[in-house]
């Protein structure tokens, strides 16, 4: 039982349970407990424990002075077997002696721009430039983006003592982030502030865990993955000039979940074909987004060894990449293949063909359909 750090005279006393279970078949008795200077407890002498229950005692920490108290708490019973005996250790600080701490913390949290996935940490400096011991009580981030390692808290300084803290900066998902580190030390709290950019290999920076389609008020979802951020629905956009795109058997029960079916020369607005990695084409995405080309396509192959099986089983619908392609089917003149196969437009065209995912049970690769066809669309930020 470890209480760490107590300031000597603190009201309440520290507090821990110490749980004593029967597990024989016959009452157990408690005669008395044996317990270590500077720790007390609420135990009643000659308590009974009936089979399979529980008494719990507890043990509290009631430092007189500074310095590091431990021992060891014994139950005496007449138990025949089991464990009668646990360590109890916890340190007392005195910090009314020669006066009060004061805290001061020097440092900058201003990560800068760094690298997806790289290692980037601060320092910060905690000093006690009061005439008294200081005691450290907790160090809190506000964001999971930054977090503290290499120190355990609460702990004390003395007079002039510094102590560094490491803030590390998370860096697993693009976007520009701000935080504080929250240092409280017996009321002198301070809060210094953190900030930090992380871009992606091509230096992006960001992809939102949601985001809001502006043309029609569409929330959509999206992540990284390979590199690029990839909205993890299907484009739900209804482009008003076309007259011809439509949920899944034209039935709007299957928009929320499989989007709308694009003929390809509808999904790209009037842009050109384009194998460019990235596409570069707009099309009918959200603005910032864009329709991926069959080049990009081949990045999330080439991301799982350009294996279309092991590629399937990321990308399906619940599969470890988030993305959640589905077997959504498609049209050319009737509905077809709804639970069977799925198909993604991207921008690599020729004449009447244009390049596409295809997505069957067991396989996700790279086809050539119909611009005829109708088809959903994945957009892929800027």
């Amino acid at each position: 039982m470890n209480f760490g750090n107590v300031i000597v005279g603190s009201s309440p006393d520290s507090s821990l349970i110490l749980r004593v279970a029967n597990t024989g078949t016959c009452p157990l008795h408690l005669f008395t407990i044996s317990i270590p200077p500077g720790f007390k407890h609420n135990f009643i002498e000659n308590s009974i424990i009936q089979p399979n229950k529980i008494l719990d005692i507890t043990i509290y920490f009631s430092p007189d002075k500074s310095g590091i108290y431990s021992g060891v708490v014994t139950i005496n019973s007449d138990a025949t077997s089991g464990i009668n005996s646990i360590v109890v250790l916890g340190q007392g600080l005195d910090t009314s002696v020669g006066g009060n701490g004061m805290l001061t913390v020097s440092g900058v949290l201003n990560f800068d721009t760094v690298k997806l996935n790289s290692v980037s940490t601060k320092t910060l400096n905690l000093t006690n430039v009061g005439t008294g011991t200081l005691l450290i009580d907790t160090i809190i981030s506000s964001s999971d983006k930054f977090f503290i390692s290499g120190i355990s808290t609460p702990f004390s300084l003395d007079v002039n003592q510094s102590q560094s803290v490491n803030i590390n900066f998370n860096t697993s998902e693009p976007g520009k982030y701000n935080g504080s580190i929250d240092v409280r030390a017996n009321g002198n709290d301070k809060i210094i502030n953190a900030m930090g950019v992380v871009v992606d290999s091509s230096g992006n920076v960001g992809c939102p865990t949601t985001f809001i389609d502006t043309r029609d008020g569409e929330l959509y979802k999206a992540k990284m993955l390979a590199g690029k951020c990839w909205m993890t629905e299907n484009l739900r956009y209804d482009e008003p000039n076309a007259g011809d795109d439509t949920p899944y058997a034209d039935n709007s029960i299957y928009l929320n979940d499989y989007g709308r079916y694009y003929k390809w020369q509808t999904l790209m607005d009037g842009s050109p074909a384009s194998n460019s990695n990235p596409s570069n084409v707009k099309g009918l995405c959200p603005n910032g987004w864009h329709v991926p080309s069959q080049a990009e396509i081949q990045d999330l192959l080439n991301y799982y060894g350009n294996d279309s099986i092991l590629a399937f089983d990321n990308l399906k619908l619940g599969g470890t990449s988030g993305l959640d392609f589905r077997l959504g089917g498609s049209w050319v003149s009737y509905w077809f293949g709804f639970g069977a196969f799925g198909f993604y437009w991207t921008t690599s065209g020729n004449g009447g063909t244009a390049s596409s995912i295809l997505i069957s049970q067991g396989t996700f690769q790279l086809s050539e359909q119909s611009v005829a066809f109708k088809i959903p669309c994945r957009c892929v930020k800027n």
